[in-house]
């Protein structure tokens, strides 16, 4: 396999990794507050959180664009 092929084969593989941990964080809930509560220390309530997936596109200075993956919104009555 010549070194072109593999970068291809690379990038589909990236491409594929890359949906897969996108369709982790619209799975549940529940799911998505345990990982943020590991990964981050925090302490959410899975009952008293909400999550909203806000639009991860911000217009800045001279009409660039600024992209994102992906941004979530999260409200907490308490943290437990």
């Amino acid at each position: 396999m010549n070194k072109e092929n593999t970068n291809k084969i690379e990038k589909i593989e990236c491409i594929k990794l890359d949906e897969i941990l996108k369709s982790l964080f619209t799975v549940s809930n529940k799911v998505l507050i345990n990982m943020i509560n590991t990964i981050f220390h925090e302490n959410y309530s899975i009952k008293d959180t909400t999550i909203t997936q806000e639009t991860p596109e911000f217009t800045i200075l001279q009409n660039n664009v600024l992209k994102s993956d992906l941004i979530l919104e999260l409200k907490s009555k308490k943290k437990t």
